[in-house]
């Protein structure tokens, strides 16, 4: 072979090995992405037990090598949501859905591999409440309170003060379930005989108390942390205003001032008494002169024109509002107070130290006080 043939020959001998090695780089480069994501779904737990009629939120966390382009939700089997960025959150209504039921989430990524959470299984559960016959139904009507005549709107109260019993039972409950510093209370005072009304707990506690007890019993928390009421307020000391308040939800919360005034007076079977149905002290009230200096079980004097125990009497009752001088505060139709941040809260009805205990007769203290004469009973709409 001639010599420049030679070299041609070789020259277009490494011209195709380098066409074959780029062939081969090329090759590598796009390679199949065959990597399944990963997905588990975060909350619920399996084995959880939800509440019937409660929004509550799915939450899923998902992986992949390269990227997730969505993850998808599944209850019972169908899907009912897509999320395609993190956080992947879906939101769901209880709503009508007590039973069993199942959770799974599938991941996607842009290859288009698919990776499934394992499937878990919940109980939603119908609403359990304790002790309906202590709460007493009060129509709706109008009354004046100080000189200015208001309206209040049909609500439920407690037949009896709230008693150290109660507290515990409620409390117990709530430390295990995110509710961190609710204090033990104390059984009344130098008490006589059992179901004493619970004291030294403060405003803040029994705020907490209230949402605790709804949670509890399946029913909607009405406090919220703040006026966006997107959190349940469970902890800490909190000066709540009416815009963080859920008025029309139907868990238990404190009394308005004319509320607890308009069942004290006997709402619309008012016989107008002095003090708590009746105008003989002793008949209806625990006070300075025959309580011994101490609280006594609730429910052992007569009850009032509603069938309400204790409005007269026994320990002073904190109510929901901010105090002012000016009675009533905030309107002629179901007024909750001062609409911003004042001093002090309101708590009502003369206590077993007191001579002072007529269905008119106001006091108020600081949110964070606490006393071992001072209680509270609940409303629910």
């Amino acid at each position: 072979m001639k010599p420049h043939r030679l070299l041609h020959f070789i020259s277009l001998l490494f011209f195709i090995l380098f066409l074959q090695s780029c062939k081969d780089n090329t090759t590598e480069s796009v390679q199949t992405d065959t990597e399944k994501p990963t997905v588990v779904i975060m909350y619920p737990a399996t084995g959880s037990e939800l509440k019937v009629d409660t929004i509550y939120t799915i939450i899923a966390d998902a992986n992949d090598n390269k990227s997730i382009s969505k993850v998808a939700f599944y209850i019972d089997g169908l899907i009912v949501d897509t999320v395609k960025t993190a956080p992947y959150e879906s939101k769901w209504n209880t709503q009508g859905k007590s039973g069993d039921h199942t959770i799974m989430a599938k991941a996607f990524d842009g290859s288009g591999n698919i990776g499934q959470s394992i499937v878990i299984t919940i109980k939603v559960k119908e609403r359990i409440i304790t002790n309906p016959q202590n709460l007493v139904q009060v129509a709706g009507g109008t009354f004046t309170a100080g000189s200015t005549p208001v309206t209040i709107s049909s609500f439920k109260i407690d037949k009896y003060e709230v008693t150290y019993e109660l507290w515990t039972e409620v409390r117990t409950w709530a430390l295990t379930h995110g509710y961190t510093d609710l204090i033990a209370g104390q059984n009344g005072y130098n008490p006589s005989g059992t179901n004493n009304p619970v004291t030294e707990v403060n405003w803040y506690d029994v705020v907490k108390w209230c949402n605790a007890r709804s949670e509890k019993e399946g029913l909607i928390p009405v406090y919220c942390t703040d006026n966006t009421q997107s959190t349940i307020y469970r902890t800490g000391q909190i000066d709540l205003n009416i815009d963080a308040v859920k008025w029309n939800a139907d868990g238990y919360r404190l009394p308005t001032e004319c509320e607890w005034e308009f069942a004290a007076r006997g709402g619309n079977l008012t016989h107008g008494y002095i003090y708590s149905g009746n105008d003989t002290i002793d008949n209806v009230a625990w006070y300075s002169h025959n309580s011994g200096s101490t609280t006594h079980t609730v429910g052992t004097k007569s009850a009032n024109e509603l069938g309400i125990y204790d409005m007269s009497g026994n320990v002073m009752e904190l109510c929901w509002d901010w105090s002012d001088s000016a009675y009533p505060s905030g309107g002629t139709l179901d007024p909750k107070g001062p609409s911003t941040t004042q001093k002090y809260r309101d708590h009502r009805d003369g206590s077993f130290y007191d001579e002072m205990c007529q269905v008119d007769y106001r006091e108020w203290a600081l949110p964070y006080g606490h006393a071992n004469y001072v209680g509270f009973r609940c409303v629910q709409k």
